[in-house]
């Protein structure tokens, strides 16, 4: 069972960049096949899912380095995701298709407002706060 900080983010790192690299190490097509079905980056959080529920790693001592490390990572992954968008490509889509894009995110997002006001008092105290993810998770 790993039980530090440094050993928890370091098998993070491993699993990560391994599964990430597979594709490349390893140049069977037939075995490649398993990542057009499910690409590495959701097989790094099956994996990792998968070792947290075997408790691979004790999840109070290692809760703290989490905590540091969340919010960075995060914030990293997601300017690394953009940094790949393409702005000409996607005016391209036309308006008829960003007019379509733009009334399903309103839609969205008037459905959570309304689900809340309708069952906010069966939420609890911070049920706004998921409600808040799940919406913005929806909205992608």
């Amino acid at each position: 069972m790993i039980k530090t900080g440094f050993l928890y983010i370091a098998v993070l790192l491993f699993i990560s960049a391994l599964l990430v690299n597979l594709p490349r190490i390893v140049r069977n097509k037939k075995f490649n096949k398993i990542f057009d079905f499910a690409p590495p980056v959701v097989l790094i959080y099956l994996v990792l899912m998968l070792l947290s529920t075997l408790n691979v790693w004790d999840l109070e001592t290692t809760s703290q380095t989490y905590g540091q490390v969340k919010n960075p990572i995060l914030y990293a992954m997601l300017f690394t995701m953009l940094l790949r968008c393409d702005l000409k490509q996607i005016a391209k889509l036309g308006p008829k298709m960003l007019i379509g894009f733009f009334a399903a995110s309103i839609s969205i997002i008037a459905g959570f407002i309304l689900s809340y006001a309708l069952f906010h008092k069966g939420l609890g105290e911070n049920g706004w706060l998921a409600f808040g993810a799940l919406c913005g998770s929806w909205m992608g």
